[in-house]
């Protein structure tokens, strides 16, 4: 049964369309990570962000991004396969071969599925990402505030401000301790 996997046209087809498909599921998202950037870059430097924060928030970002462009990298492998077999006359070779279409484009179907599979648990991921692009940019401009918050106090008092440790058998991280 596994053997007409493993014909050497099947692996061909695969491979072209793999090698495509790899291509714009990892380039699309990289020019939209670029487009956002360029679009959003005054709005992360007034809200205080460091590069570090915003970096960490655009690698949070790469499975949403990559969940939004996943059928278009499918569409454009299948087109673009397709349109590379026809232009070397390689659909022609295989019909006069006695290889129908739909039997040529099987392993672009099983590539598709696969692509699916990778689709589905990817958006199963992405919003997790998203929070944690949310936490990221939250916590650094909280700790941004609270830098300026011990600046703004040093410059008042004159002495470096010094964090006040808990009581003893005060509530520590929703844990009592004694």
């Amino acid at each position: 049964m596994m053997r007409w996997l493993l014909r050497p046209l099947d692996r061909y087809v695969a491979g072209e369309w793999t090698k495509i498909f790899f291509s714009t599921a990892l380039g699309f998202p990289l020019i939209v990570t670029i487009f956002d950037l360029t679009d959003n870059i005054d709005k992360y430097f007034n809200r205080n962000l460091t590069p570090k924060a915003i970096a960490m928030s655009y690698l949070y970002w790469i499975p949403d991004s990559m969940f939004m462009v996943m059928p278009a990298a499918v569409l454009f492998a299948t087109v673009f396969s397709i349109g590379a077999f026809t232009r070397h006359a390689e659909i022609t070779a295989a019909k006069a071969s006695g290889i129908s279409f739909h039997r040529l484009t099987l392993p672009i179907f099983f590539g598709a599925l696969v692509a699916t599979g990778l689709a589905l648990a990817l958006g199963e991921v992405a919003p997790f990402d998203q929070q944690a692009t949310e936490r990221v940019a939250a916590g650094d401009a909280l700790h941004q505030r609270q830098r300026a918050l011990q600046l703004h106090l040093r410059r008042r008092v004159g002495a470096r401000v010094q964090g006040v440790a808990p009581q003893r058998g005060a509530a520590v991280h929703g844990r009592d301790r004694g």
